[in-house]
């Protein structure tokens, strides 16, 4: 199942509001071999093709032709990746290249994140929980786990139930990022 890319923004957006989903950007250029190396290797990964057609909008702009929308994003880099809630806001990126197997826990990341700052605080800690879990070795379960963290605090109201996380992150992934901004949190 190959990815049937939109190349337009405001299309993108206008199906993204339709259908009740987030649109997953990629900015390409040519030449770019990061550009083509995702395409070549992670684009063309079957589990990446079923989750982001399954989960988003995929739209794919280019930094040489889409001016408007490299200034509204601000891009500097391509290969960039962004997670665009339906009116257009970027709410997480990642910039370079990935292999199929960080770029699947980036989908969870990115999508949670949209979800996140739409109020959807249940969908969002789905997401994060169900990242921490099913990729515990990727380079974004700290910060997933961190965020995971936040949001149940959302949901519940109780301080145990954000110490306990931030305790489990501390313990998980001690020398990560994440760990080290709730450590000195945790000791008080």
């Amino acid at each position: 199942m190959e990815i049937a890319w939109e190349t337009d923004l405001e299309a993108a957006l206008a199906r993204a509001r339709k259908e009740r989903k987030p649109v997953f950007l990629e900015f390409i250029k040519d030449p770019c071999p990061e550009c083509d190396r995702l395409n070549a290797d992670t684009f063309s990964d079957p589990r990446v093709q079923a989750e982001i057609t399954g989960r988003f909008i995929p739209l794919r702009l280019n930094l040489k032709r889409d001016r408007d929308a490299v200034r509204r994003y601000n891009l500097f880099w391509t290969p960039t990746l962004y997670f665009l809630d339906p009116n257009g806001e970027a709410r997480a990126e990642s910039v370079g290249y990935l292999p199929p197997d960080e770029l699947l826990p980036l989908l969870d990341y990115g999508e949670a994140h949209v979800v996140l700052r739409r109020g959807k605080f249940l969908r969002a800690a789905e997401l994060f929980d169900l990242l921490v879990e099913r990729y515990p070795s990727s380079g974004l379960a700290a910060e997933a786990l961190y965020w995971a963290a936040n949001v149940h605090y959302l949901i519940a109201g109780d301080e145990a139930v954000l110490t306990a996380k931030r305790a489990e992150l501390v313990e998980r992934y001690p020398d990560s990022f994440a760990a080290k901004r709730v450590k000195p949190l945790l000791e008080g």
